[in-house]
């Protein structure tokens, strides 16, 4: 049905460098069938919140496994970063989600405000775990 509006998007094949596509996953139950036929779309899924920290890092490691399976990164979500900011584990985390197989970690500033020394460690941190990572405004 209406293939001629698909038929011009812009990088049609994985990796896409434009047109990203980011979906959120809140811990909802996944239909393997129906993501089969959105994951051609899908580029990028954040695993909400502080929801990693909620379980267990099997069933994480599973959930990135599934996504990664359909050529989709996975970010983690900018709550979670800000808190171990604060609680001076950034570092570790950046580590363990490195380990766990996540592609992106999201920054923000809802809860902080960083200086431009501060970003860029952060930012180094993240990509000498050859992580990428989205700023979040």
């Amino acid at each position: 049905m209406l293939n001629e509006l698909n038929k011009d998007r812009v990088d049609s094949k994985k990796p896409r460098k434009e047109g990203l596509t980011s979906v959120v996953d809140r811990l909802q139950a996944i239909d393997k069938e129906n993501f089969e036929i959105l994951s051609p779309y899908i580029d990028i899924v954040k695993i909400y919140n502080v929801i990693p920290l909620l379980i267990s890092e099997a069933v994480l490691e599973k959930k990135i496994k599934f996504y990664h399976d359909f050529d989709i990164q996975i970010s983690t979500g900018s709550t979670i970063t800000e808190l171990t900011i604060l609680e001076n584990s950034f570092d570790k985390f950046v580590k363990e989600a490195a380990k766990l197989g996540f592609d992106i970690i999201e920054i923000a500033e809802n809860n902080l405000q960083l200086d431009a020394d501060q970003k860029k460690q952060i930012v180094n941190t993240i990509l000498s775990n050859n992580l990428d990572f989205h700023w979040k405004v």
